[in-house]
């Protein structure tokens, strides 16, 4: 009767305390399976991100220690609580949960624990790890749960500058999932926002941006919501480094009150960036501080790359050599350990030559880049948008 009656509920204005009541309630009757609190959680989270989420996880530990072993449960247990860490960007809680080969593909929270795995690995910088664990759910899994792991992959390919396979995965997992799965199509349409913005083609990839922004509306995602503007503010930060101040602060905001640091943090970079652009070098010092310190403590590794390689150029703009210097080497020895981002690997020899310095393992770092990028058009066409917009740091 409660579950009924707490269901009834969760149309209203505290949608998600009510999904978490009749959560509570269905498995005290013993009336929800493991993929009926699957459900339950993705509405919670669309609602509340992983506030909302780690309320119901701890409902279930409870209900999991007065009870008889369940290995079904278990798993949706430590699925959960690893899709709730992964909101945060909390990588070592993540790969705590989701231990070597931990999970069993054949049921769905086995496959979202896989997945989970994966950006684990991703966020910490293991991507040859997550994307083989991405793959094989992707290739390994009929259903949903297959989407999202065929999503990341395509993610990683982008990451690494694959980007025409990353657009071909995309177009693959668009054409076998629901026209009405407007969280994952937000998803594939960001990724080909992120795409196409490291292929520095920024008309395309607002125009994906804009796309996922109406999906995440359409789906009532406030994580969603959080996180386009995360991605606003970066494009902004190349396109209109004026309006992006605003809208990076309001992306730091919304990633705060969700605990996303990495998120926030990819924000307070954008902010610095911007900030550097129009001149503002004590205020980009700042933000580049805070993105720093929160892209540590949520221990993203290539996003602190980032941070540091704007860095290098607000070192660059001041007329501090050494210090420029430092942050180039530091970043790339990053970048490359996690083996992604290789069009920054060429920004980085671009402030090198603005330096007018020489370093090996910087011009070595960026021809490799080179040769595994696969550009949307070519590689001297990324290079000359490439060269066109990177004056903004410079001048």
């Amino acid at each position: 009767m409660l579950h009924d009656l707490w269901n009834e509920r969760a149309h209203g204005t505290d949608a998600p305390t009510a999904l978490r009541e009749a959560a509570y309630h269905g498995l005290g009757a013993k009336v929800l399976s493991s993929d009926q609190l699957l459900d339950y959680a993705d509405r919670i989270a669309a609602l509340g991100g992983a506030q909302g989420v780690s309320g119901l996880v701890a409902d279930l530990r409870d209900f999991l220690e007065q009870s008889e072993p369940d290995e079904a449960l278990d798993q949706t247990a430590r699925c959960l609580a690893a899709e709730a860490a992964v909101l945060l960007g909390d990588a070592e809680t993540i790969n705590t949960l989701t231990s070597e080969r931990s999970w069993s593909l054949p049921s769905r929270a086995g496959a979202r624990l896989a997945v989970a795995a994966g950006h684990g690995r991703r966020i910490g910088g293991q991507t040859a790890e997550a994307l083989h664990i991405y793959a094989s759910v992707w290739e390994g899994r009929e259903g949903p749960e297959r989407h999202p792991a065929g999503l990341w992959s395509a993610d990683l390919h982008m990451a690494q500058g694959r980007f025409r396979r990353a657009f071909l995965l995309a177009d693959e997992v668009t054409a076998s999932s629901p026209e009405d799965a407007h969280i994952l199509r937000g998803d594939l349409a960001r990724l080909l926002h992120l795409a196409s913005r490291f292929n520095y083609d920024f008309e395309r990839a607002e125009r994906h941006l804009r796309d996922a922004e109406m999906r995440y509306r359409q789906a009532g995602t406030v994580v969603g919501a959080a996180l386009i503007k995360t991605n606003f503010a970066e494009l902004l930060a190349w396109t209109d480094p004026v309006s992006a101040i605003a809208v990076a602060r309001e992306a730091v905001e919304a990633n705060n009150d969700l605990g996303a640091l990495h998120e926030a943090g990819k924000a307070f970079t954008a902010l610095g960036q911007a900030q550097l652009t129009i001149g503002h070098f004590d205020d980009a010092r700042t933000s580049l501080d805070h993105a720093c310190h929160t892209l540590e403590k949520a221990g993203y590794r290539s996003g602190r790359a980032r941070a540091e390689l704007v860095r290098a150029s607000l070192h660059v703009r001041l007329g501090q050599a050494d210090q420029a210097m430092a942050s180039l080497r530091w970043a790339v020895d990053e970048l490359v350990a996690v083996e992604v981002y290789p069009t920054l690997l060429m920004t980085a020899e671009y402030l090198l030559s603005m330096l007018q310095r020489t370093d090996d393992t910087i011009s070595a770092a960026a021809q490799q880049a080179r040769n595994n990028i696969e550009p949307l058009d070519t590689l001297e066409a990324l290079e000359t948008r490439m060269n066109n917009h990177l004056r903004g740091l410079r001048t």
